[in-house]
């Protein structure tokens, strides 16, 4: 069984040897915060579709070769697939500025195994999955020695938000003095060891400094979350006694005949008895009656409504989380369209939430590996299907363009680089003159053409 790897023993009767120097600061209580993950299937679908495609990013270190490179290359990478030229002009600065370092070295070896327990797919599904539900996610970093920041990290584990307790620095409106975590008992965490990755708010409180913790998506969303659900219990419960899916009864023309009471009485308790109601969903009902005709009732209003809930519900989520709704379209003119939505999650919304954890890292992990200035993590994007289509549209738009050398055609395509010489210089098209050495005479020519459109 896994066992957190806690210094002291998290038995309840065992005091803690450091002491809690505030006031607790819980997250906030957000709108089924737990609830809507598991029992709303559109916050499901879109959550779940974010961590998994957010995982697949490669995570990578490199080594620094150009300083100024690497700040205007942070400052630009992330409007890399914007443009032919922005893609070529990101692709000159990384390499400028990065060369990918050894795989086996420390740091690069808890990248891919955070703990042992996680893998880097996991471990980041659990830290985006903390951040999409709760606004926050949390990196506790379990160091050879705690709380000193120039100590090598041995492992790093996703801790749940919902467990997590701030103690504000009354001296600092924007200090933190402590982190606590409540597994069953409360333990003391070295800020130095927790690395926080969240959305802002906004509401200043300089007593619990509240404005220090994330803000959920599903707060911000509550009004709408409490409409869907709603919604969809409505449209299950009439899509439950949605009835019968057709029904031999007499024609039109033979309804149009007289009936008595007594007839008319029993023609709609055969409606009830054998149509309405969730007990006759999917049969087949039968009226007796003269001329009989069959009525086919197999999508009706109800479940029409049901399925334009579901859709309405699904739109109104993937809108509050920065998602194209046209991912989930099953109809043929979105299929069209799907592989640029695929293609827009990451330009419009992972590549800017990944650089943000990246930079946190960069900040203590570089420290903790005395690989300050000298390395740098990094995504890689070149080898993820979602944008394979836009990175083929790069490189047939960049095929024919003269001033890139063939050894930077061959670098965009992954191919290792030329040593002959000519493969770094431009190659100008030789074939075009201007028409005056070609031997031709502009204004005859227009004259000719003059001539030929008055004979036709």
């Amino acid at each position: 069984m896994f066992k957190w790897p806690w210094r002291k023993s998290l038995n309840p009767n065992i005091v803690e040897q450091k002491r809690i120097e505030g006031i607790l600061t819980p997250i906030t209580s957000n709108y089924k915060q737990d609830q809507a993950y598991t029992s709303i299937d559109a916050v499901y679908t879109v959550v779940s579709f974010l961590m998994t495609k957010f995982s697949q990013i490669p995570i990578r270190v490199y080594k620094i070769s150009d300083q100024k490179a690497l700040k205007e290359y942070n400052r630009v990478k992330k409007y890399q697939y914007q443009s032919p030229a922005m893609f070529l002009k990101v692709k000159r600065l990384q390499r400028k500025a990065l060369e990918q370092a050894d795989e086996s070295s420390p740091l690069a070896k808890l990248l891919q195994q955070p703990n042992p327990a996680m893998t880097s797919d996991i471990f980041l599904q659990t830290l985006y999955g903390f951040k999409l539900l709760k606004g926050e996610g949390f990196s506790w970093l379990v160091r050879e020695q705690e709380g000193n920041e120039d100590s090598p990290v041995l492992q790093m584990y996703p801790l749940p938000p919902q467990n997590m307790y701030l103690v504000p620095d009354r001296d600092d409106a924007y200090g933190i003095k402590q982190w606590v975590i409540e597994l069953p008992a409360m333990k003391v965490l070295e800020t130095t060891d927790v690395l926080l990755w969240r959305y802002p708010r906004f509401d200043f409180d300089t007593t619990t400094h509240i404005h220090l913790r994330g803000l959920s998506p599903l707060t911000a969303g509550r009004r709408m979350l409490e409409g869907v659900d709603i919604l969809e219990q409505s449209a299950a419960q009439n899509y439950a006694n949605r009835g019968a899916a057709g029904v031999i009864a007499m024609s039109a023309a033979a309804a149009t005949m007289e009936l008595t009471t007594e007839q008319l009485g029993k023609q709609l308790t055969a409606i009830n008895e054998r149509i309405n109601g969730s007990k006759n969903a999917g049969t087949i009902a039968g009226i007796n009656g003269p001329d009989p005709r069959f009525f086919d009732l197999s999508m009706s209003a109800r479940e029409m409504a049901y399925i334009e809930a579901q859709k309405f519900s699904l739109t109104r989520v993937a809108q509050l989380y920065n998602v194209p709704a046209g991912i989930w379209d099953l109809s043929e003119s979105a299929n069209n369209n799907i592989t640029q939505y695929r293609a827009q999650v990451y330009t419009d919304k992972l590549m800017s939430e990944m650089a943000d954890l990246l930079s946190i890292y960069n900040s203590s992990l570089l420290r903790a590996f005395g690989l300050q200035g000298t390395a740098y993590i990094d995504a890689d994007y070149s080898e993820l299907p979602d944008l394979q289509a836009d990175f083929q549209k790069m490189l047939l738009t960049l095929k024919d363009a003269w001033e890139i050398t063939p050894n930077e055609k061959r670098e965009l395509r992954g191919y290792e680089l030329s040593d002959e010489e000519l493969m770094n210089t431009q190659w100008v098209p030789s074939g075009y003159k201007p028409i005056g050495d070609a031997g031709l005479d502009i204004n005859a020519n227009d004259e000719l053409a003059g001539s030929n459109n008055n004979l036709s």
